[in-house]
């Protein structure tokens, strides 16, 4: 594996969430770790394929790794996430980005291509859990 391009905190004004980034060029990448209550540590494997190809950005969600954790138990939704997800693209200067979500990340991701389709080129969901359907359905 190689360093990141960027390791550190990054601050959303109302957050702060670990984040590493690898690759020079071509197109970016967002990837949203399972869980919720892991990190996303072990994904970084799969950067030594994608980092020649794109710009990957790992973060951890909120609660998780690195990153805060909020005071109250209500904020640690989904909906939190997906917000964080777009305040860090903006803090990033990323406009678009490919999604890719991983289980539980895959819902989030879901959720958040649907707020902000503008954001989103492709969408990639890998190991989504079956409740996808429930989370759909909420996206109206």
């Amino acid at each position: 594996m190689s360093k990141p391009t960027f390791e550190g905190l990054v601050d959303l004004n109302h957050i702060q969430l670990f984040v590493r980034q690898f690759g020079q060029s071509g197109p970016d990448i967002i990837v949203i770790h399972g869980g919720p209550d892991w990190d996303h540590s072990y994904l970084l494997p799969i950067t030594q394929y994608l980092e020649k190809i794109s710009k990957l950005t790992f973060f951890d969600i909120r609660g998780c790794g690195r990153s805060d954790c909020p005071e109250l138990i209500a904020d640690l939704t989904k909906d939190a996430i997906v917000e964080d997800i777009a305040s860090l693209m903006k803090n990033l200067n990323i406009s678009q980005a490919i999604i890719l979500g991983l289980s539980f990340g895959g819902r989030v991701a879901i959720k958040f291509s649907g707020k902000y389709p503008y954001f989103v080129q492709s969408l990639i969901d890998a190991g989504v859990t079956l409740l996808l359907l429930q989370d759909y359905l909420f996206l109206t």
